[in-house]
């Protein structure tokens, strides 16, 4: 996308101004682009050949098919929006009347303007919008703070719109002004100010203007009819004989307030920047789901790999724009009869790593036996987390800090793939829990446990507990195990477990038999006779 500062310096700011600038600058300077696509009701529905065919999308209004926008080639055989579509097909007996579908339109301005937050936070829609005076085929983006970041404005503008072109299939005219209803006007009515340029390039050209103190001078010549306001006001500043946005900013303000009311004056000072104009920013949504319809039946898992690597890739770019990443997500295969099979898949750490996620996706595909034919896929992340790059440290120049790290995620890798190919039951991690009773005090986890946790103070107990405690022999006040005789060494004393049922009172020491083992028994104070008193409970390594 070229872009060019138009009329910054053509088009003199000779007009005395009704309100002094100076008084308000105090509003904080911004920088608006304002993107408009004229043919959003068309280009949202993706019909094949659009360049070639003679398409229409029509509307219902008073019982009657009305026609809001028109393809090229309809346009070229005199078909015109407002029409009816009766009217049109006698001018155009091949036209293809397609009805319109406003949730596809929605679909597609939220998928750019998601796109668009990773140039700008700041990005107000007709959905959005306050005043809501804004299209429902515009986006507004405050690119003034992020400037610098992108090494100034003819690069940021060359990043965008060589972006939308890549991304998304939408014609589209941009321009840049320090107030988003000066943009929208700019952007809207931009080939008018363009023919006045005479730029050869009309097609790439964006509109900036940077200085607020010229919006009267260069929106000044524009009709009243373009200006955007509702058909009434337009009428009645017609029959005032205000034909141009110059002749409104001449008229008294006091004058405008009585005869037009107190909404005219306040969007007169939003265009100019006399006031503030707050807009509510669009916020992204916190979860991914996307789906594709297979061209045919797919009956093996094969066939499904480059559908959901399309959709690997929409998934990978939806994580970099919003700066996030995943720890799960689902495959969602489409049967006959509306029937879902969903299959998660989850990984050892949090990662937008694409190579990394495919593998994973090869690993589960390869354990997913199709029971009936699938005709469509679909791809699910619900919890999206905030992305934490890896660092290392910059001065670690030893090569066995450089294994070891390469080691953890050699490891981490194993394991996510081991647990999608067997099943997550089958591959646990091994955590702590705080309860001073051994057989209570850990447990299976299906993710890698929090290291932040607080644990009981570290005493000496054996890894390897038996999962039911074995009664020992005492035989002249000597413990046996297995014919030998056990030495204790005390331990600890564990008295706890009265609030749900499970108490316990036990004394527990490390013991050691003639030829060194190390065993964990532990004297059951409970017990009533003392020859059910003496437990093996564990085993030292």
């Amino acid at each position: 996308m070229k872009t060019e500062e138009l009329f910054g310096n053509i088009i003199p700011d000779s007009v005395d101004r009704q309100v002094s600038f100076s008084a308000r600058q105090s509003i904080k300077e911004k920088l608006w682009l304002c993107l408009y696509f004229p043919n959003l009701v068309l280009e949202a529905l993706s019909l094949p050949e659009p360049e070639l065919q003679p398409y229409v999308v029509y509307e219902g209004a008073g019982g009657q098919s009305m026609i809001i926008d028109v393809s090229l080639a309809a346009c070229s055989a005199g078909v015109a929006s407002g029409m009816t579509v009766g009217a049109a097909t006698v001018l155009c007996p091949a036209l293809i009347a397609v009805p319109r579908k406003k949730k596809l339109e929605k679909k597609l301005l939220r998928s750019v303007a998601s796109w668009l937050n990773q140039y700008s936070p700041e990005i107000s829609s007709a959905e959005t919008s306050s005043k809501k005076t804004l299209p429902k085929n515009t986006l507004l983006v405050e690119i003034g703070s992020s400037i610098r970041l992108f090494g100034g404005i003819s690069p940021l503008l060359y990043i965008i719109g060589s972006g939308l072109n890549k991304n998304f299939s939408l014609t589209s005219k941009s321009a840049v002004a320090p107030t988003p209803v000066a943009s929208y006007l700019l952007a809207k009515n931009i080939d008018f100010y363009l023919a006045e340029s005479k730029s050869k390039n009309k097609k790439n050209e964006v509109l900036v203007i940077k200085d607020r103190s010229s919006l009267r001078s260069i929106l000044g010549k524009l009709s009243i009819a373009d200006s955007g306001l509702a058909d009434k006001a337009v009428k009645q500043l017609y029959s005032s004989g205000v034909k141009v946005l110059f002749d409104m900013w001449r008229l008294p303000r006091a004058g405008l307030v009585r005869r037009f009311g107190v909404e005219l004056l306040d969007w007169m000072d939003r265009v100019l920047g006399f006031e503030e104009d707050i807009q509510v920013y669009y916020r992204a949504p916190e979860t991914f789901v996307k789906e594709l319809a297979l061209l045919q039946e797919a009956t093996t898992t094969e066939e499904l790999k480059p559908v959901i690597y399309k959709l690997l890739n929409y998934m990978i770019r939806f994580l970099r724009e919003q700066d996030a990443a995943i720890e799960s997500f689902t495959i969602c295969l489409k049967h006959e009869g509306d029937k879902i099979s969903a299959n998660t898949i989850r990984l050892a750490s949090v990662t937008r790593d694409k190579e990394r996620i495919k593998l994973l996706i090869n690993e589960k595909l390869g354990s997913i036996r199709l029971s009936q034919p699938v005709l469509g896929v679909g791809l699910q992340a619900t919890e999206i987390l905030a992305f934490k790059a890896e660092t290392s440290d910059l001065f670690a120049f030893s090569t066995e800090s450089c294994e070891s790290r390469i080691d953890h995620q050699s490891w981490a890798q194993l394991i996510e793939q081991l647990q999608n190919r067997l099943g997550l039951n089958a591959v646990q991690f091994i955590d702590v829990v705080s309860d001073h009773r051994p057989e209570k005090a850990w447990c299976y986890r299906k993710k890698k446990p929090l290291k932040s946790k607080k644990l009981l103070p570290l005493l000496q107990r054996p890894l390897w507990l038996l999962s039911t405690p074995q009664s020992l022999k005492s035989r002249d006040g000597c413990l046996y195990y297995k014919t030998n005789i056990l030495t204790l060494v005390k331990g600890e004393r564990i008295e706890s477990g009265w609030w749900d049922g499970n108490d316990i009172r036990r004394d527990y020491y490390v013991a050691r038999d003639n030829f060194g083992g190390q065993y964990w028994v532990y004297r059951n104070l409970n017990s009533k006779t003392e020859a059910a008193r003496w437990f093996l409970h564990g085993v030292f390594a």
